[in-house]
């Protein structure tokens, strides 16, 4: 059966766990971590490649800082010369990590911070019938609703390495009961070929995993000082 961890993760570590991770860093890492101005985005940074690092050392034989990276045409990142797959996603303080023998999986999470703009930007990111489902919700529940659409869309999107190039409108939900995938374009078949979940993401925030559908056995796990 194939499985998948999930792996959720604060950014505002202890020093000594912000001082772990900075030492997992390459060259480049620590480059682009001196090039954030402000304090809290650089500590982000760290901690976010840091525990990237760290708990994917935690199921391969190789010292996390001598993991190597490389992405995709289209920009996913891989690990080279590894079997293992993974997909990160942060947001504010939180972060979520996928990681799998599965090489098609998607993770999203996303801080529920209040935008003025909010049905605008709805338009423009949902579908025609999403749009119009989302514009009869309550308006106490739209916020967290665009959030759920939203982290689903860019998990499925992150699944089959497009990202938002792919174009947020062109994978559909319904709404009712529930949100579920019902279209996305024809070059990834059909939507019951894939499953898209939401998880617990913290208080604030919204979180969602795709990946092909099956018998997938998800584990969610808090990461603990020691990976």
């Amino acid at each position: 059966m194939p499985e998948i961890d999930l792996w959720r993760c604060s950014l505002a570590l202890t020093p000594a766990d912000q001082n772990r991770c900075l030492k997992t860093l390459n060259p480049g890492e620590l480059e682009r971590a001196g090039r954030q101005t402000r304090q809290p985005a650089r500590d982000y940074f760290i901690a976010a490649r840091g525990q990237l690092r760290l708990i994917l050392g935690y199921y391969l034989p190789i010292r996390p800082a001598d993991l190597e990276f490389a992405a995709h045409p289209n920009g996913k990142p891989y690990l080279i010369g590894q079997t293992l797959y993974f997909n990160l996603s942060h947001s504010q303080d939180r972060m979520a990590l996928a990681v799998s023998k599965l090489d098609r999986i998607g993770v999203d999470i996303e801080a529920l911070a209040p935008r003025s703009g909010l049905h605008k930007l709805a338009q423009r990111c949902l579908s025609a019938a999403e749009f119009e489902g989302w514009s009869q919700t309550p308006p106490a529940q739209q916020l967290s609703l665009f959030y759920s659409l939203w982290t689903q869309k860019e998990a499925f999107m992150k699944a089959v390495g497009r990202g938002l190039a792919l174009g947020l409108k062109e994978c559909e939900f319904s709404l009712h009961p529930k949100t579920a995938l019902h279209r996305i374009p024809a070059a990834y078949g059909l939507a019951k070929d894939w499953q898209v979940m939401e998880f617990p993401a913290g208080h604030g925030y919204a979180g969602a995993l795709a990946a092909p559908a099956g018998a997938l056995q998800i584990a969610i796990r808090d990461r603990q000082d020691g990976y």
